[in-house]
């Protein structure tokens, strides 16, 4: 049971982490008028809220 716990709570922090590098790359390219990269870069944004999601309901079920 820990065990489970343990890797939902590292697979939220995989996402939060992806979530905060799609913000990143989105401000930090378009900064630099490299469009092109930041919304690639900003895909990454709705895949680490998707992993959040999962990992939560995972959790709670």
């Amino acid at each position: 049971m820990l065990k489970i716990i343990a890797g939902q709570l590292s697979k939220r922090l995989v996402g939060y982490g992806l979530f905060a590098l799609g913000w990143y790359i989105l401000f930090d390219q378009i900064l630099e008028d490299k469009w092109v990269t930041g919304l690639l870069g900003s895909l990454l944004i709705p895949v680490g809220l998707g992993v959040v999601v999962s990992a939560r309901r995972k959790l709670r079920s």
